[in-house]
């Protein structure tokens, strides 16, 4: 994994010191590649930490999807690929490793930065991984009482270790010099499109109707197809078409009404599955016009148009316009159909 320190991506090109990385072939070009929201020699320290006390490498952090996105690995490969591609656009995302006591003095529930809370109760063994309600994963180490049941008990936390930070951000760069930073539901939106994020766990609010109400939901995603396809007529035009089946989770209110009638579950799948199509397309379109404000393909939209209409695309940049200027004209078509299973 290469680790890339916030001072460096703040204000250099990255690529300088990846290229000289990999010039002296010290590392393979499917490494993991990865931003510290600190500087590298902390993230490391904390990574290190966090891979003696548990049995979870450092690569394994890409496999975890919690409370509502993902972190999509992104292998030194691609990233340079994105650097010297047709719109130089490439992503990366961000992590933090951080120390916690090893001891929680106060004998309250979380650590004093509130990472420590809501550790899995039960048996566990050496290295056991669990996630507090801050996004955070902690270890437990060999100190404590890890075969106690009682959640957020003092004695389970004496055995807390470092925690990794999931940061729900990605970073964009433009030519390996970073140009904007995308917020959670922009990083979701670009998540959507991604055939890497396998996995979408969210939470929506204010449904409506009569069984929701004002209630929070928790769904999770059993299975998307994506289809991209693009056109070149008068103007440059990407259909995508997202056909997924999700599961209920969980709702949370405190009054959960009786329901009466053998078709209500369809009335109340319908009704999710039009707040989720709205909710996907707001993320995607999100993320997509946010990044054409930075000149950035986020999507990576544009080699379509070169790669599939190479008449129409040479003929659009005969008249002296540039890549950029294709990526601002492009319309985005979805086409957003959702099933749910309640």
């Amino acid at each position: 994994m290469i680790v890339l320190g916030k001072d460096l991506v703040e204000q250099e090109n990255v690529m300088n010191t990846l290229d000289y990385i990999l010039r002296k072939n010290i590392i393979s070009w499917n490494a993991i590649i990865v931003t510290g929201e600190k500087s590298a020699v902390e993230t490391l320290k904390g990574l290190n930490k966090l891979e003696e006390k548990s049995s979870m490498g450092w690569q394994s952090l890409y496999n975890i999807s919690e409370r509502g996105f993902d972190m999509v690995a992104v292998k030194v490969r691609d990233f340079a690929k994105g650097v010297y591609g047709l719109t130089g656009t490439s992503l990366l995302p961000i992590v933090e490793a951080k120390d916690t006591p090893p001891e929680n003095q106060g004998g309250s529930s979380g650590s004093s930065d509130g990472g420590g809370g809501g550790s899995s109760g039960g048996s566990s063994s050496q290295g056991s991984v669990s996630l507090s309600e801050n996004d955070c994963i902690f270890t437990q180490s060999d100190g404590g009482s890890q075969g106690q049941s009682s959640q957020g008990s003092s004695e389970e936390n004496k055995g807390q270790g470092p925690q990794l930070k999931l940061i729900p951000d990605t970073l964009v760069f433009f030519r390996g010099k970073k140009i904007a930073r995308l917020n959670k539901d922009q990083t979701e939106g670009i998540n959507w499109l991604s055939k890497k994020a396998l996995f979408h766990s969210f939470t929506l609010e204010n449904i409506g109707g009569y069984y929701f109400k004002d209630s929070k939901v928790s769904l999770s995603l059993k299975n998307q197809k994506i289809k991209i396809k693009s056109k070149f007529d008068s103007n440059p035009t990407m259909d995508v078409k997202i056909d997924a089946n999700f599961t209920l989770v969980e709702v949370m209110r405190s009054d959960i009404p009786l329901i009466a009638g053998k078709h209500d579950h369809v009335e109340r799948s319908e009704l999710l599955s039009k707040k989720i199509n709205d909710f996907i397309e707001k993320q995607v379109r999100d993320a997509f016009e946010t990044g054409k404000e930075k000149d950035a393909d986020v999507f990576n939209f544009v080699p379509y148009f070169f790669k599939f209409h190479n008449k129409q695309y040479n003929k659009y940049m005969s008249t002296g316009r540039k890549v950029t200027d294709l990526l601002k004209d492009i319309e985005l078509k979805l086409d957003i159909k959702t099933d749910v299973e309640v």
